[in-house]
């Protein structure tokens, strides 16, 4: 795996985990903002990486990568630990979409609770 794909994957974990932190600080615009940021993000790294893949390939990477890019946060989510969850979902999709030797970290599980938002 290039380097830089990686360095970008970590960038979008790190938005992730940031989001986590505005939820728990009861900021939850900024959760909203954080959550969709790291997807798009890690979707990037991802369509890097399509860029030297072909065929069957291509397409296992590209799919959840499309998804991903185009996911409709409103009517999906309504709280801000709702984008956190859907956010963990799609970044998981998108890292389990490469190939087993591409040793991604998955985001952690423990998602905080709202209790507003």
């Amino acid at each position: 795996m290039k380097p830089d794909i990686d360095v970008e994957w970590r960038k979008a974990l790190a938005e992730y985990e940031k989001a986590k932190r505005h939820v728990t600080a009861g900021e939850h615009d900024a959760a909203k903002v954080a959550a969709v940021k790291c997807v798009r993000l890690a979707a990037l790294a991802v369509m890097e990486f399509s860029r030297e893949s072909s065929g069957k390939t291509l397409h296992l990477v590209t799919a959840p990568a499309y998804e991903a890019v185009h996911f409709n946060w409103e009517k999906h989510c309504s709280r801000s630990c709702d984008y956190l969850r859907e956010a963990r979902r799609l970044l998981t999709t998108l890292r389990n979409s490469l190939p087993p030797e591409n040793d991604l970290p998955l985001p952690t599980e423990d998602t905080p609770k709202s209790p507003n938002r």
